[in-house]
């Protein structure tokens, strides 16, 4: 083989080696310069999921939250026996009429109105202390401890205290979605329901 054909040789060779380094490089700068950009902006990325375990996932777990309570609240004992209780009497009892609010919020906050005049009601019947029957949770309690009602209720009641709380603490920047509102007020109202089978007290009880 002659000077020419080796040159030629080396330089086929040269190529092959610069094509495949080039390749080599192609297939590690993407990934270098992706971990490079996470790195420096690692604080904005940061932000950036908090910001959406906050709100769109945060919210995520409170509708499929408010859809449990829902579906719980339609088997408890309680509710059965209220509304048999009802028909044995002949009566439903019933709440003021009042205007369909335009917003979904609204809808929430007229339910929760009406679940704390009958708890209002319940604490009065039962000849509770006013701190009883401001906070609904503290009543249940109360309800619980005098066997009128469960646990299960008990623990509805407080994780609709507190999903209650939540929205109307975030309520500019939260997004409600009907099936969520439908989920509470339909927990609300189940509620409502107990607390309206609560008998009066007997007068010879001893009383909170």
């Amino acid at each position: 083989m002659d000077l020419f054909a080796l040159l030629a040789a080396a330089f086929d060779v040269g190529m092959k080696l610069a094509t495949l380094l080039l390749d080599y490089l192609k297939v590690i700068v993407w990934p270098a310069v992706v971990v490079w950009g996470l790195w420096m902006f690692r604080r904005q990325l940061r932000d950036f999921i908090d910001r959406v375990r906050s709100g769109k996932m945060g919210w995520f777990e409170f509708e499929t939250e408010m859809r449990h309570l829902s579906e719980k609240s339609e088997v408890l004992p309680d509710l059965a026996a209220a509304q048999a209780s009802e028909e044995q009497r002949g009566e439903v009892p019933s709440t003021p009429e009042a205007p369909e609010p335009a917003t979904l919020l609204g809808r929430m906050l007229l339910a929760w109105s009406d679940l704390e005049v009958a708890a209002r009601e319940a604490g009065i019947r039962r000849q509770k202390s006013a701190q009883f029957s401001r906070n609904l949770v503290v009543l249940f309690g109360a309800l619980e401890h005098d066997g009128l009602i469960s646990r299960e209720a008990v623990s509805i009641a407080r994780s609709l205290q507190r999903v209650r709380n939540s929205i109307v603490h975030r309520a500019t920047e939260t997004v409600l979605t009907p099936q969520f509102v439908d989920d509470f007020t339909e927990t609300t109202r189940n509620l409502t329901t107990i607390l309206h089978a609560v008998p009066a007290a007997d007068p010879n009880e001893a009383h909170a």
